[in-house]
């Protein structure tokens, strides 16, 4: 047995006779040579979460031990004094039994504390307060004896068939963050919800088990309580002016307006009714940075110096009204981007809950670092004048769900801060795949108690996850990745986070050396059919990714600094083993709103290959470690309105399609740097003689602006009888230098005379 599941657990000891090499110690003995004189012992009429609680710890002792302990009511029983409630035999008693209550008083117990105690009549006491708090106890005792909740589907079970535990240990923990959510989709299986005691609104905890808990109308949520379809005509004053013109459109509330406070004051409460068990409600702004900006907005916000103080003034006002009917619901709102800075003066009501989002910090370094000096005073503001604090954190790339993100320093010393600033409730966000178990797990952990080591834990994970003789090098992978990130000093924010800011070919090809060292031992060590190389199967798509996302770049750097490539050799082949892995995994969405574009991804990929046949006239005498052709199958289709078709005329038959009910929703992220000229071989199909057909550019997306725009006309796309070619043509966007972080966009003209134009390929040619 690893002793490594044992090293983080101080104050409570763990007897396992087996690994101790001894069999006498002193202490409750549950086990013996594979038997237990031990039984579960559980209320008369207990709840479902004490059965499950019960059912949960027989099943996962016997697989522990071998030894099969009986479930037991007090009455069936029969050997319990019915004076003291104390048990002649030995028993674990789960729950809120008569026998428990002699000793526990449940009354004064947190919703998830959970007391756990041996006595020393080999008594073992395992429950907690109203909704999770058995079901907590239960799972932390089973740690406790080294049993591990990895995934939903893989734990570590350690095997012996004698378990002692010392008499006279008590064990009292109530986690300081009461609201507990990991937002990743592996996370929310309802057993690992339990297991790991997360308790967020998308975990899936029956009610009948105590339930997650559910935020009512979850958030951005203006528009759920006044939708401007039913209000918008006749009260257009209601909602935001911008520009001195009412809007409904992507915008927002107008805050300081009386009438309209009063409807959503109906529409909540009346909504309250309908749902009288709601503990929090959810009043927050849309997810858009259009305020109102209308001269009483404007005056008060002006006045507090910050747009929050419109925010929190109609919500204190809603929130009173709330509290006269409802005085057990809290009324959450958002501290997201434009509303993060505290008013001078404007106070939350105490039902008021404030979540205070992260969303433009860097997840490099902690939120305490310097980086990110202004969320650090938000926090902190916020802490000092509010009663109910929760934080939503991101522990994503939106832009790329799979590929490397080396954010895991960090994980562990902001959780630690949240709590230590009085945070009560954290949601981490944390879509995507790349160490998503390993992620998932240890914020669970942190989650439940702060003041764990979250190296340790990782180094745990590590170990159990993907087994001792790969873990080293795993652990030198993530170094690698994380070393190279910091030195860079790169910004890692949830948008645009790409490893061309930070990944160079050499740490590529370094950290590619460890993995492959990893899978190499994994094979030597468990097979291929094992779990833990399935793990890291799943696990080395990430660099696998940055591969093929940067294939000709790589390359190409490769050949300009004069060192090895340690990429895949085959394009093609590499692509279809990268597609088939990800569907095996479940894995669909390569980015933020891409539910479904695995597949054009790699057939972009494949067809990188093709589109280089052929190269036009101006390329002809540029050597080729200057010029990237990419076919347009790699861009991203924001909202997948353009369409892959095939087409004769293009040089691998086939084309991005771009129609009318298609604006700009065509992207290309730049997986490189620098000065190039960039070329776009395009069609169209229509009537339209005299119109804009189509405008493309680059747009710098840190800066947020335009680096170059380039409209084309009717008139260039026809030939000499007023007629649409057919063909594909070459047009020039110019030298551009090409920022760390951008993307390459095209938008159809929108003119209804014109059925479409098509790409064909894009060529840059570095200078």
């Amino acid at each position: 047995m690893n002793t490594r599941f044992f090293s983080f657990y101080g104050g409570w000891i763990i007897s396992v006779a087996v690994f101790l090499g001894v069999s006498n110690i002193f202490g409750a003995q549950i086990a013996r040579d594979g038997e237990s004189d031990y039984q579960i012992l559980i209320p008369d009429s207990p709840t479902p979460a004490e059965l499950k609680a019960a059912e949960e710890l027989q099943y996962f002792l016997r697989e522990m031990t071998g030894a099969q302990l009986n479930i037991i009511g007090e009455q069936e029983a029969g050997d319990i004094d019915p004076k003291t409630a104390e048990p002649k035999r030995k028993y674990l008693a789960v729950g809120a039994s008569q026998t428990a209550k002699q000793h526990i008083n449940h009354e004064d117990l947190k919703p998830d504390e959970i007391p756990i105690e041996v006595l020393p009549n080999d008594l073992i006491l395992l429950t907690g307060g109203k909704k999770l708090g058995t079901l907590n106890a239960v799972y932390v005792f089973l740690e406790k004896l080294g049993i591990r909740f990895w995934t939903a589907d893989f734990s570590h079970i350690p095997k012996t068939a004698d378990l002692r535990v010392e008499n006279g240990l008590r064990v009292s923990h109530a986690p300081a963050l009461s609201y507990r959510a990991v937002y990743q989709r592996q996370a929310w299986d309802t057993d690992y919800s339990l297991r790991n005691r997360l308790n967020g609104h998308r975990h899936r905890i029956p009610k009948e088990l105590g339930g997650n808990e559910i935020l009512l109308n979850w958030v951005h949520s203006f528009y759920h309580y006044l939708p401007p379809s039913k209000y918008f005509e006749a009260h257009p004053d209601w909602y935001a002016e911008i520009n001195g013109k009412r809007v409904s459109d992507n915008s927002q509330l107008c805050l300081t307006n009386e009438e309209m406070t009063r409807e959503v004051i109906r529409n909540v409460l009346a909504e309250l009714r309908e749902k009288p068990n709601t503990r929090i409600l959810d009043l927050s702004q849309n997810d858009n940075r259009k305020p109102c900006v209308c001269s009483k907005c404007s005056e008060l916000d002006q006045k507090e110096g910050s747009q929050a103080a419109s925010l929190i003034q109609f919500v204190n006002k809603v929130a009173e009204a709330v509290e006269k009917e409802f005085p057990n619901v809290l009324v959450e709102t958002l501290a997201y981007q434009y509303t993060r800075k505290i008013p001078k003066t404007i106070r939350p009501r105490d039902n008021v809950l404030i979540r205070l989002c992260s969303i433009e910090c860097s997840f490099l370094k902690p939120l305490d670092d310097p980086t990110n000096a202004e969320f650090a005073k938000d926090m902190e503001d916020w802490r000092k004048i509010s009663k109910q604090l929760f934080v939503w954190d991101y522990a994503t790339n939106y832009h790329d769900y799979i590929g490397p993100f080396p954010n895991l320093r960090a994980i562990g010393p902001n959780i630690k801060y949240f709590v230590k600033n009085g945070c009560i409730g954290l949601f981490e966000e944390a879509e995507g795949d790349d160490f998503a178990e390993l992620r998932n797990w240890v914020q669970a952990q942190l989650m439940w108690d702060a003041s764990l080591d979250p190296e340790k834990l990782k180094a745990e994970f590590l170990e159990g996850y993907y087994g001792s003789e790969a873990a080293p090098f795993i652990q030198k992978y993530l170094d690698a990745l994380h070393d190279r990130a910091e030195k860079v000093d790169v910004y890692l924010g949830c948008f645009g986070a790409k490893t061309t800011k930070w990944l160079d070919l050499e740490t590529m090809n370094k950290a590619q050396r460890f993995m492959n060292q990893a899978v190499e031992a994994s094979q030597k060590a468990y097979g291929e059919n094992s779990p833990y190389f399935r793990h890291l199967r799943k696990t080395k798509l990430a660099i696998d990714s940055v591969w093929l996302y940067r294939y000709a770049s790589l390359q190409h750097e490769a050949v300009k600094k004069n060192l090895p490539y340690e990429g895949p050799k085959d394009l093609a082949a590499a692509a279809d083993d990268f597609e088939e892995t990800c569907a095996e995994f479940g894995i669909h969405a390569p980015s933020i709103g891409q539910s479904n574009a695995i597949s054009q991804i790699t057939a972009g990929l494949k067809q990188n290959a093709a589109v280089n046949r052929d190269l036009p006239d101006f390329c002809k005498n540029i050597p080729s470690e200057r010029i990237l052709i990419l076919s347009p199958l790699m861009f991203l289709n924001v909202s997948n309105r353009a369409k892959m078709v095939n087409d004769p005329a293009a040089v691998a038959q086939k084309a991005m399609k771009m129609d009318i009910s298609v604006n700009w929703n065509l992207q290309y992220h730049p997986e490189f740097t620098g000065k190039y000229r960039i070329y776009a071989s395009l069609r169209c199909e229509g009537k339209e003689k005299d119109q804009k057909i189509c405008t493309w550019g680059l747009y710098d997306t840190e800066k947020k602006r335009s680096v170059k725009t380039l409209p084309q006309f009717s008139s260039q796309f026809m030939n000499e009888d007023g007629k649409f070619d057919s063909n594909y043509r070459w047009f020039d966007l110019g030298s551009v230098e090409i920022p760390s972080n951008c993307y390459l966009w095209f938008a159809h003209g929108q003119s209804p005379d014109l059925d479409a134009f098509f790409i064909d390929r894009v060529i840059f040619i570095a200078e």
